[in-house]
């Protein structure tokens, strides 16, 4: 896929250079039958959300289902909330508030909103398979430090995947599969230029303070490369992330696995706006097309050696017949205490 790209446009007379911390959050969770659900998560962390009127977020593929608001699921359990920021945590919501406060010692204060569909739009640019989803009025209380979460769980994030045969296995084919996930945020090379020249304000892409980038996938799955150094793994528990995974049709036997990369900028005096991530994996899927070829291959083996082996065995008979030698009855000896 190519590069997805994430901007703001800021509140009329403000030109701050707005900074953000990310979590991206891509799940491929294993169902019945060699199938899998994909969906795509991101947070973004706000340090000057007051200043910002919309958040627009570009896919190069077309969105079809709605996207859904991850705030209030993750600001109702606050063990998840921990998971999520790797921090004990803790809430206090206001009543009829969209604003949930989060604190926790020795750090500014944050406040999560929850998203309605006000909030959320998106829109089909003409002519091209892309998106824009642009979130809008959430600094309705003039806060600065705001988390917001969202979903996109559509069939075209199966296209950050790239399904290949194994080279030089013909076997192994029937019982696995490699992947790549190639992630791409605001590379500019990657992104078609009419779409930047008419819809993406690259002058107004976030300053990245820090990306996390999770890959959610089940422990069957072997990672074999990445671009990037893994910074670490770790199993996700059920109970804990059931409710936030929100899906029925997962394999409950299934043990899933989060593996985490994490970018920042090289310095101080760096400006970081975008990144990109390689992944190579291998995972068990059972394809009955190189098997069926596979079963094929040996029965016409298995009727070419049998045929060999008749043929053979009638050369050597044949052989064997004609260096046998007939001895003519007048040649036998007679005992000669025979009579006549």
């Amino acid at each position: 896929m190519k590069s997805i790209a994430i901007w703001y446009k800021t509140q009329e007379g403000k030109t701050t250079k707005q900074q953000i911390s990310l979590h991206f959050n891509l799940w491929k969770l294993p169902k019945s039958k060699n199938k899998f659900e994909r969906f795509f998560d991101i947070g973004m962390q706000l340090e000057k959300a007051s200043e910002i009127e919309e958040i627009k977020v570009y896919f190069p593929c077309k969105i079809v289902n709605k996207v859904e608001d991850l705030g209030k699921i993750i600001s109702e359990d606050n063990k998840l909330l921990s998971a999520i920021f790797n921090e004990d945590l803790s809430t206090k919501t206001e009543s009829n508030s969209n604003y949930i406060d989060v604190s926790w010692e020795n750090v500014d204060k944050f406040s999560i909103y929850t998203l309605g569909q006000c909030n959320i739009s998106s829109k089909k640019i003409d002519n091209d398979d892309g998106t824009i989803i642009v979130l809008k009025n959430f600094n309705t209380g003039q806060r600065d430090k705001i988390y917001i979460r969202i979903r996109i769980k559509d069939k075209a994030i199966a296209q950050f995947f790239h399904e290949e045969e194994l080279s030089n296995a013909f076997i192994q084919n029937a019982f696995s599969k490699s992947e790549t996930i190639d992630f791409r945020m605001n590379e500019i090379r990657e992104i078609d230029p009419k779409i930047l020249e008419e819809h993406i304000d690259t002058s107004c892409f976030f300053r990245i303070k820090k990306a996390h980038f999770f890959y959610m996938c089940s422990s069957k799955e072997e990672n074999i490369f990445s671009n990037k150094e893994l910074n670490n793994c770790r199993h996700l528990e059920k109970e804990r992330w059931n409710n936030y995974i929100n899906s029925v049709d997962i394999d409950s036997n299934s043990i899933v696995l989060a593996y985490h990369w994490k970018f920042v900028p090289k310095s101080d005096n760096d400006i970081l706006t975008g990144f990109g991530l390689l992944i190579k994996s291998k995972f068990e899927s059972i394809s009955w097309k190189p098997m069926l070829k596979y079963f094929m291959w040996l029965i016409l083996i298995t009727v070419f050696l049998n045929f060999l082996s008749n043929f053979l065995y009638s050369l050597t008979q044949k052989a064997n017949n004609k260096n046998s030698i007939e001895i003519p009855i007048s040649f036998i000896p007679r005992n000669p205490n025979t009579k006549k």
